[in-house]
């Protein structure tokens, strides 16, 4: 069955109020600060339960599939979110703006969508039990609370703002990814030291800054180091221009195994062709 927010009051008698900046969730009168999804429900559908700010905690049911788009979004007096194991797709900002400070996603999940997490000001901890779940663009982007994360085993890219203003990230183990698109450190001021895995094939310039040439203002922070492992020769320059270098009066050196300077390494390996 698909849930949608008109089946909720039409057929399953749920009651939304429009209380003081807010909308509530009651049931037979009482308000509803657990929701138990009934157990027929395959798909919650798209802006289901959107920006009810009474629900605290929610429990799916073993047959539900998708959670869709907004379907949880903005309620942000949710602290807990009890996954069942046959979910397979979490969608485009279903639960962006809500409260939890932990997640563990189920073994079944094969996709979390773009925005899906995003803005969760205080979730702290991300684990994912399935190893071959991918992760949409800007999934977890703004959760400034985020400290650490556990990537699936066999995650492949890390799409574009993936972690973007996650203020607090100290610790990611970037595992067996072979592709970084642009922006997904910025503004991780916490973030110390990254590991590029040694299988690493593509990675965008710009993965730990904006292009600050283009931009009014220059992005602050660099991690104090990054290691290498069989960088091609093309990136080199690349992160001279958009991550190391002129970003306010900051000299950062850029190491490989050999434990080389940027400086070193600029003398070895030639500029890179456009």
């Amino acid at each position: 069955m698909l849930l949608t927010r008109e089946k909720l009051i039409k057929d399953l008698g749920y009651e939304i109020k429009d209380e003081i900046k807010c909308f509530s969730l009651y049931k037979d009168g009482k308000s509803v600060k657990v929701l138990n999804i009934p157990e027929n429900v395959e798909v919650i559908g798209k802006e289901c339960f959107c920006n009810l700010s009474n629900i605290e905690k929610v429990i799916f049911p073993e047959n539900l599939k998708v959670i869709d788009q907004s379907a949880f979004w903005g309620c942000s007096y949710l602290k807990e979110i009890v996954f069942n194991k046959n979910l397979e797709f979490i969608n485009k900002t279903a639960f962006s703006f809500c409260n939890v400070k932990a997640l563990t996603f189920p073994e079944n999940l094969k996709r979390l969508g773009p925005k899906a997490c995003s803005a969760i000001k205080n979730l702290e901890e991300v684990r994912f039990l399935n190893k071959n779940t991918t992760i949409a663009e800007g999934a977890f982007e703004g959760c400034l609370s985020l400290k650490e994360v556990n990537l699936p085993d066999n995650i492949k890219k890390l799409e574009e703002k993936t972690f973007f203003n996650c203020t607090n990230l100290e610790r990611i183990d970037l595992k067996n990814i072979e592709q970084i698109e642009k922006h997904v450190f910025v503004n991780n001021y916490k973030l110390k030291e990254i590991t590029l895995p040694k299988n690493i094939a593509v990675v965008n310039p710009q993965f730990l800054t904006f292009d600050y040439k283009h931009m009014p203002f220059q992005m602050p922070y660099r991690p104090k180091k990054i290691n290498m492992h069989n960088v091609p020769d093309k990136y080199l320059e690349y992160f001279k221009e958009n991550n190391f270098v002129n970003v306010n009066n900051i000299s950062l050196d850029f190491l490989l195994d050999t434990g080389k300077s940027f400086k070193e390494i600029n003398s070895i390996y030639k500029i890179a062709e456009r």
